[in-house]
């Protein structure tokens, strides 16, 4: 949740990521104080991922592409400072759609530029894969 209110919105209200931090780190400091004084411990259960969390986290990353880029363009005068040249352009929604759309295809080529790079397991986890998959196959 709050990861998508952080990304959905960033444009509508910049401090909210300074604040939505600054809430994360007082509940967790609040929560720790529960798991020490109050309740027992919770049963730890070993994953090598986050399950379908990261394709909400996906689709939340997309979607934050859209809804930013349609902030900073038509609800707002946050275009103007980035491409000052589309000011007097702003009115004709032929431009304005045109931009919206490059823009985000550019945003997406870049999430997906980065995740083609540096999206890589770390070495543990891959050389567990491997062994796994090889004691299947024995």
């Amino acid at each position: 949740m709050t990861f998508g209110y952080i990304t959905l919105f960033a444009s509508a209200f910049p401090f909210g990521a300074t604040l939505t931090s600054l809430f994360i780190y007082l509940e967790s400091k609040n929560d720790i104080f529960k798991l020490e004084n109050t309740a027992r411990r919770p049963f730890v259960r070993k994953t090598h991922s986050i399950g379908t969390w990261e394709n909400a986290l996906d689709w939340l990353t997309f979607g934050s592409i859209f809804t930013n880029i349609f902030l900073a363009c038509y609800a707002s005068d946050q275009i103007d400072y980035v491409l000052p040249w589309l000011k007097e352009y702003k009115n004709d929604s032929a431009t304005a759609i045109y931009t919206v759309f490059s823009i985000e295809h550019v945003m997406i080529a870049f999430v997906l530029v980065i995740r083609f790079f540096f999206n890589n397991d770390p070495n543990w986890l891959s050389v567990f894969k491997k062994r796994r998959v090889h004691k299947m196959l024995k």
